[in-house]
């Protein structure tokens, strides 16, 4: 019983490590295998292993495209950078301010 639970734990761990790239697994818990952390913490990861990804495929010629998505996708990875600095205080104020925002687009404000 024993070699099949080891057997069967190296099986996810092959499969895991095909379809989870290395930004993405650092934030699963090693128990559950679920993903945690805040959301932009694994935005950020799954875009890193995007990133890395479309790396691989780049060749010498005709893969522009995969250049400016790179570029995007580092702009993006940028912005949710940027949301995370700035003292705690300031990181209530600023979700406030777009708690009211939201509100008033809304009507219910």
């Amino acid at each position: 019983m024993l070699n099949l639970t080891k057997a069967y734990l190296r099986h996810i761990k092959i499969v895991e490590d095909k379809i989870m790239h290395h930004h993405l697994s650092e934030l699963k818990h090693p128990q559950w295998g679920s993903i945690i952390g805040y959301e932009n913490h694994i935005r950020i990861a799954v875009l890193k292993d995007e990133i890395e990804v479309f790396e691989s495929r780049i060749e010498p010629h005709d893969t522009g495209h995969l250049h400016t998505t790179i570029g995007t996708l580092n702009h993006r990875i940028k912005e949710l950078e940027d949301k995370e600095t700035g003292s705690v205080e300031e990181r209530v104020e600023r979700w406030e301010t777009e708690l009211k925002e939201t509100s008033t687009e809304k009507g219910t404000g």
